[in-house]
């Protein structure tokens, strides 16, 4: 299983009504397979995303 905790990730694209950009930063988090980040960047002032991972380093966000 991959490890998330303490990588930034940057979206490539996005969809035609999305906010996020590419100044926006996804610093992620991971305990077990519990995985969640908060992002900011661009027009984006504050946001989080609380998950899980599984075997295979899928992620599942709510």
């Amino acid at each position: 299983m991959p490890n998330y905790d303490g990588r930034v990730f940057v979206s490539l694209e996005n969809t035609e009504n999305g906010e996020v950009d590419d100044q926006t930063r996804f610093a992620y988090h991971q305990n077990g397979f519990s995985v969640w980040a908060d992002y900011a960047g661009g027009d984006i002032v504050r946001g989080h995303l609380v998950g899980t991972t599984d075997e295979d380093g899928r992620l599942h966000f709510l």
